[in-house]
């Protein structure tokens, strides 16, 4: 059966997750249970303002740069958990990702097996005091051939696909609308994403997150 085909425009809402759907998911960030809305909005006079992290996060920021930027190849598993804080639903897939310097990449997602009928996260509980239910979430792809970006989806035989402008290929793929975050210098992570440690309730320091959301003016200028 033929896929039905639909171009869009890169959301903004979408760049971070887009951007991290590679570089991060090898550290299982996208697999933590990060609490809604992690990062608040800047001010409104202050989108190209420098902003002042933390010295342990500038720290890992210049390590994450050194370390990745000659990677030439990296492939592996991993595990995504989406949590629905309205539903209080958590879908869980799990998957295989690659990457090929400097702007080819793919990550193949599929339900996660191991999720029963009428499971419930007895960790996780929402605001009405009962525990999320867990469910495996649907089969999608992202494709990356350095030119374009496909979202396959499995269940409905659709795929979506978004151009990347030709200035924002190869190497300055970091600076596109839909950027990887290899090898990204700190000072330009900093003008893209606002940043932050987070760290859940009732958690120990051992499972601080690094929280990121996409600054404004850099969505609008991708438009």
């Amino acid at each position: 059966m033929d896929r039905l085909h639909r171009t869009r425009r890169p959301r903004p809402d979408s760049l971070l997750l887009v951007a991290v759907w590679i570089a991060l998911t090898s550290s299982s960030l996208l697999a933590q249970d990060i609490p809604p809305a992690p990062v608040g909005d800047p001010p409104a006079n202050s989108a190209d303002a420098p902003q002042q992290l933390p010295q342990e996060l500038e720290a890992e920021l210049l390590q994450w740069a050194n370390a990745t930027k000659d990677i030439p190849k990296l492939e592996g598993e991993h595990t995504r958990w989406i949590y629905d804080h309205v539903f209080q639903v958590e879908k869980r897939a799990i998957g295989s990702f690659y990457y090929e310097a400097p702007d080819k990449g793919r990550i193949d997602l599929e339900p996660d097996p191991k999720v029963h009928p009428g499971a419930v996260n007895s960790n996780k509980i929402g605001k009405n005091g009962k525990p999320f239910t867990i469910q495996p979430d649907q089969a999608e792809k992202w494709i990356c051939d350095g030119q374009t970006i496909m979202q396959i989806n499995d269940d409905e035989k659709t795929y979506e696909s978004i151009q990347i402008p030709p200035q924002n290929q190869g190497h300055n793929i970091m600076d596109g609308p839909l950027p990887f975050l290899f090898g990204m210098p700190p000072e330009q992570a900093k003008k893209r994403f606002w940043l932050k440690l987070a760290r859940p309730l009732n958690r120990p320091r051992s499972e601080e997150r690094r929280v990121g959301k996409q600054r404004r003016s850099q969505g609008s200028a991708n438009h």
